[in-house]
């Protein structure tokens, strides 16, 4: 053991994680942050808080992407459900754009056939008349760090992006 009773190993993992020499002082703050120690053993809530927020950030985004890519599908399967209808074609739709709000989430995009879109979210059908074919693209305007999901009928695959590379292709 040594300097304030850690075995030399933490020490050791101590002084590579923040490049330290070896007459700095282990405090049990230091290995709490280096997450050598659990944060309980710590009992500074601002370290705690410093930690948990980016942690509860991360979380929100990936909650608005699961919904972004959620609403893709569910508009596809709508999609589905009209081109089942009209022999395997799509039809001239009623709208080819619809963004949630918190007070209205339905969108008739043909003859009654509604997508419903979350809060936040704008989806996109490009399909032209009679085609076969057709593409359902999904943004949220919650978070810049959100992803962009595409649905192309086509392969029948759910593809992401990130915000900024659609913002970018935008400009």
């Amino acid at each position: 053991m040594s300097r304030v009773g850690f075995p030399p190993d933490i020490l050791r993992r101590v002084r590579v994680i923040f490049y330290s020499p070896g007459n700095v002082q282990i405090t049990r703050k230091s290995l709490c942050i280096a997450g050598i120690l659990p944060l309980n053993s710590l009992k500074q809530s601002k370290i705690r808080s410093a930690i948990s927020v980016p942690i509860y950030l991360n979380q929100r985004k990936s909650a608005w992407n699961s919904q972004t890519e959620s609403d893709v599908k569910n508009a596809s399967l709508v999609m589905e459900t009209i081109m089942t209808n009209n022999n395997g074609k799509v039809p001239t739709l009623k709208a080819s754009s619809c963004t949630g709000s918190s007070t209205n989430s339905k969108c008739d995009i043909y003859d009654g056939n509604e997508v419903t879109v979350s809060d936040g979210v704008t989806i996109v059908i490009t399909a032209t008349a009679g085609a076969g074919t057709y593409t359902v693209e999904g943004t949220n305007s919650n978070n810049t760090g959100c992803k962009n999901y595409v649905y192309n009928s086509a392969n029948g695959s759910v593809s992401s992006t990130d915000h900024k590379d659609l913002v970018a292709k935008q400009d």
